[in-house]
């Protein structure tokens, strides 16, 4: 092994490296993203909410405690509404993982189940 292969892989050239960041290419990475990104979502649906409907004089402790529950709730919602995900993420291949197929097959699985779930019973 020459040097310059030595200097390539040291683990301080790997924020060098031009590719996309490996969260990026990670199951869970983006597993992660989707509860996040549900989470300010509905963050932001709270917020305008809030704005639209505020009563007269709101109390700041009672504005940030509601807040604070509503945001302990959204994560719990957003990880049961990921769990599906979660296991088709540890029944499929990392091979698998990148295929056509399967970017195809998550979004036409993952967005009727949320919009069924939002469905009022």
């Amino acid at each position: 092994m020459n040097e310059q292969n030595i200097k390539a892989s040291s683990p301080a050239n790997l924020s060098d490296q031009s590719g996309p960041p490996v969260w990026r290419q990670c199951r869970y990475g983006f597993a992660a993203f989707f509860v996040v990104s549900l989470m300010a979502l509905w963050f932001a649906l709270r917020l305008v909410l809030f704005l639209q409907f505020k009563p007269e004089h709101p109390l700041l402790g009672d504005v940030l405690q509601a807040f604070l529950i509503g945001t302990y709730r959204d994560l719990f919602v957003g990880l049961l509404y990921s769990l599906p995900l979660f296991g088709w993420f540890l029944i499929l291949t990392n091979r698998a993982f990148g295929r056509l197929w399967h970017r195809l097959f998550v979004p036409g699985g993952v967005l009727p189940f949320l919009a069924g779930a939002n469905l009022p019973a």
